[in-house]
């Protein structure tokens, strides 16, 4: 499920990137977010038993570079002058206090994982949200 879960968000980040062709500068890391998480996916769902038991570890590096993404994109959306970059901040600051909670801490996190992660996939549909009407507003 997780594995699915990381494709289609990956999928999805991957194909917003070559739609978004007017500000395809701002959205390199949203592609490299989506490579990263395809690759992730790719990896949960051709062996789910090594899958399994490395799934702390693939969930916090994967929660930890999309909030370092997430970060670096709101600075570039500050650069071009777009009004609402520090919600895109706050969304990556939050993703990367995940991401090192959960990476340094695999006890707590094996077992707050399910909370973790819905906590963390309502911030990347927040995100993505966010970044749909923050560009849409600039076509």
């Amino acid at each position: 499920m997780i594995g699915a879960l990381l494709l289609i968000s990956g999928v999805f980040h991957i194909i917003s990137y070559f739609i978004d062709q007017n500000y395809r500068h701002l959205s390199g890391w949203v592609l490299a977010d989506g490579i990263l998480s395809t690759l992730l996916a790719i990896l949960l769902l051709s062996n789910q038993f090594a899958g399994a038991a490395s799934l702390v570890l693939v969930f916090a590096m994967w929660v930890l570079f999309a909030g370092i993404t997430r970060t670096i994109g709101a600075f570039s959306l500050k650069q071009d002058g777009f009004s609402s970059w520090g919600y895109v901040l706050v969304l990556g600051i939050l993703g990367i206090l995940l991401g090192f909670i959960a990476l340094f801490n695999p006890v707590v996190s094996a077992v707050g994982i399910v909370f973790l992660m819905g906590f963390f996939f309502i911030l990347e549909g927040i995100g993505a949200i966010a970044t749909f009407f923050v560009v849409g507003k600039f076509k």
